[in-house]
């Protein structure tokens, strides 16, 4: 029986090992609702450089739960427009985390924490040396 004890821990860390390293897509992150690679694929290409400082003012309207939710959005549009830059994952990371520290249902504080932790992995597929991308995963 005491043998049981260590083999199952092992077992879960083993399968958590697994799903650590394979992220979803990264368009099913966030909402149902947000545009996955629409706007990759529109004639007008998505500014980035335009969404991060939106999302940014979004954040810092904390503690409104819904400007974090649309700063998440927009932090995920800005990740997706740009296959190179990671300042959009970080950002959509650290809301996330924001967001499972203020959420009070379990179930959904699991979901938002799991999708934090692929942003973060997403974040090091995209720059494995960035030490932010680590950090956050942490």
């Amino acid at each position: 029986m005491r043998a049981l004890t260590w083999l199952v821990p092992l077992v879960l860390a083993g399968a958590c090992v697994h799903a650590l390293h394979e992220p979803p897509p990264l368009g099913s992150l966030g909402s149902p609702t947000l545009p996955a690679r629409a706007d990759l694929t529109s004639s007008r290409p998505v500014d980035v450089d335009a969404l991060l400082p939106d999302a940014a003012a979004r954040f810092g309207e904390r503690p409104d739960t819904s400007a974090v939710a649309a700063a998440l959005d927009l932090y995920l549009r800005a990740a997706r427009a740009d296959e190179h830059r990671v300042e959009g994952l970080l950002g959509a990371a650290t809301a996330l985390a924001w967001l499972v520290e203020h959420e009070h249902d379990a179930a959904r504080r699991q979901a938002l924490a799991i999708e934090a932790v692929q942003a973060c992995q997403w974040c090091l597929r995209r720059a494995p040396g960035n030490v932010e991308c680590t950090y956050h995963l942490a």
